[in-house]
């Protein structure tokens, strides 16, 4: 079985540690993590006074599962994905979550279907913190995705002036983590691709979920379907200027901001990392961190400024490159 006590990823976990709360406070508080056959999370949870009845463990491999559950410490541990363990938390009635720590190596279509089922029960109505971990693949169904994403944050932006310089930004990063690594494979809009289709999932996310009460969260169905054919617009006009090449093109949608401008949303994007780091074996792995609020006043921002936000976040967080020794290095 795979080891994940090395530097790079204890690293990331060290971080990980740091961005979520020093104590967790309220006695109701619940996280959910991948507690792998070393469950090398469990005894920082304890030192943030989670007890291990209010940790929620996955393994989805049936090989792995007895070894996973001997090192389980007494957390719930759930035989399944992030979708059997929604449906867990939601049959037993447990408080929505305060934490998840997420680790997805397989397609990318499975993760961002796991994460938008997890925001049924998360985040709490004290808020969260979400860490997703992802294999950064280079196929060009991956990278197509990320310039149609690209451009929804385009469309649904109030102010479009700086758009460009700001992408320009992000790709300088990641030219100069190419540098570093020295990887011919990598593009310069490889990765980044990616970060901003997984970073528009979670913007499209935290605004068509509704949370009535301390109640499970549920869909906005009426709004989904307004964006979906917004969506869907976008979608057709991107792979239609992009057949036959993988050459970068932005498409525009005026109705996007009009919609998103109209709607309100009632969880809110206050913190966020990004990391990359290598395996053991070698593979690129991509690591978000955000912290959601939940908003139960009255006034709440729109879905734009959802947008907004997590736009200034991509453009302005430095991204850290955390090399196999477990050297951080930040590219602003």
């Amino acid at each position: 079985m795979r080891d994940y006590d090395y530097p790079a990823k204890n690293t990331v976990r060290d971080a990980w540690m740091r961005f979520l709360p020093e104590f967790f406070q309220d006695t109701q508080a619940h996280g959910l993590y991948l507690p792998g056959h070393q469950n090398l999370e469990f005894p920082c949870y304890e030192q943030k006074r989670l007890s291990k009845d209010r940790l929620i463990g996955i393994e989805h491999d049936p090989s792995r599962f007895a070894a996973v559950k001997r090192k389980a410490n007494g957390i719930r541990l759930i035989h399944g994905n992030v979708r059997d363990a929604v449906c867990e938390i939601e049959q037993q009635h447990i408080p929505r979550l305060r934490f998840a720590n997420l680790d997805f190596e397989g397609l990318y279509s499975r993760l961002i279907s796991e994460i938008l089922s997890l925001f049924r029960v998360f985040p709490s109505t004290s808020g969260g913190y979400l860490c997703v971990t992802s294999f950064s693949s280079r196929d060009e169904e991956t990278l197509l995705q990320g310039m149609i994403h690209t451009s929804k944050f385009y469309s649904g932006r109030a102010e479009r002036t700086e758009f460009m310089s700001d992408y320009g930004r992000m790709v300088n990063r990641y030219v100069a983590l190419k540098h570093i690594l020295k990887d011919p494979r990598a593009s310069d809009h490889s990765h980044l691709t990616r970060e901003l289709g997984f970073l528009w999932w979670m913007t499209l996310v935290m605004g068509v979920m509704q949370f009535p009460g301390d109640t499970y969260g549920i869909i906005d169905e009426a709004y989904l379907t307004e964006l979906d054919a917004i969506l869907e617009r976008i979608d057709e006009r991107s792979r239609a200027r992009s057949e036959g090449t993988l050459d970068f093109h932005l498409v525009y949608d005026t109705e996007l901001a009009t919609r998103m401008c109209a709607h309100t949303s009632c969880l809110w994007p206050s913190g966020f990392q990004h990391f990359i780091y290598y395996t053991a074996p070698g593979l690129p792995m991509h690591v978000w961190m955000l912290k959601i609020d939940f908003i139960n006043t009255k006034k709440k921002p729109s879905h734009q400024d959802v947008l907004e936000q997590v736009w200034q976040f991509a453009t302005r967080t430095p991204l850290i490159y955390v090399d196999k020794m477990g050297t951080a290095h930040s590219l602003v």
